[in-house]
């Protein structure tokens, strides 16, 4: 990379994040190793949900952006999805952490993550960011019912990844609700399973899962900065990972096996985003090849 964007991207760096110092140097390399690489992000609500760490978030893509690195970002909006159904005099219960989806439920699902989209684009194009906001109209992602007993819940199957490559290629970051269709029919599918999925197919350099935890914790409750595959299949089986967090690791496990170099799981609050990715120990849990 010539030595003038480094040094415009180290600017822009210590304004937005204060970086000074070691922590420049740290970030430079870095910069350079991850330019041209693909990196697939899944935001949470509470990125959606907060104005200022939205901003935040936004001024982090538009940063990224502009030193080469490429994104995905794939969204769904929960919270959001309960306001509405709540609104329109709708119940929604839960079975293991997912939604039992009636035609009813994913119709507004669609209506919902649409505005979240369309939400998100817009914020990014302020920022001179290109975005395209996906929706099942492209049919980007087939999808098939996960169990007939969850209603229209899907798991996805295939992606049509000629489609989404050519956007990235083009400088373009596509923004993905967490949907897919079997036939014409939607399914309301897991967001962290859609970002896993996308960073397999994709070949991805990471996969970044943005959640309301700072990552990984060992027994004694403390954040694991870095953690191989086999270490975590031992903090699986031991229930050190347990409840909500397993399905995350085991999706960060698939995208590995799938070819993805590094998964990650950090807080979606503040600027954790750059951090991760720039900073030699990061902010959340990185989880690597054995």
């Amino acid at each position: 990379m010539p030595q003038l964007i480094l040094l415009e991207a180290a600017r822009k760096i210590f304004k937005l994040h204060g970086y000074t110092g070691e922590m420049l140097k740290e970030a430079i390399p870095y910069i350079s190793e991850f330019k041209n690489k693909l990196i697939v992000l899944k935001i949470g609500g509470s990125i959606i949900e907060d104005k200022d760490t939205e901003k935040e978030f936004i001024e982090d893509v538009a940063f990224m952006m502009e030193i080469g690195i490429k994104l995905i970002i794939i969204h769904g909006g929960g919270k959001h999805l309960t306001e509405a159904l709540l609104q329109k005099g709708i119940t929604s219960d839960f079975h293991n952490g997912l939604r039992i989806t009636t035609k009813d439920i994913v119709e507004t699902a669609e209506e919902v993550f649409t505005k979240i989209n369309h939400g998100l684009t817009n914020e990014l194009e302020e920022a001179k960011v290109k975005a395209f906001p996906y929706n099942h109209a492209q049919n980007l992602i087939e999808a098939e019912i996960l169990d007939d007993s969850l209603g229209f819940v899907g798991k996805p199957i295939a992606l049509r990844n000629k489609l989404l490559q050519e956007k990235v290629e083009e400088g373009i970051v596509p923004i993905i609700p967490a949907l897919g269709l079997q036939g014409k029919q939607l399914l309301n599918i897991n967001a962290d399973t859609v970002a896993g999925f996308i960073a397999r197919e994709m070949k991805a350099e990471k996969l970044i899962l943005m959640t309301n935890v700072d990552g990984l914790c060992d027994d004694k409750g403390s954040l694991i900065s870095t953690v191989d595959q086999e270490k975590v299949e031992e903090l699986i089986n031991s229930g050190t990972i347990r409840g909500g967090m397993v399905p995350k690791v085991k999706t960060c496990l698939d995208a590995l096996e799938g070819g993805v170099h590094k998964a990650h799981i950090i807080n979606g609050s503040g600027k954790t985003f750059v951090n991760e990715v720039l900073t030699d120990k990061g902010v959340g849990t990185q989880i690597i090849h054995k």
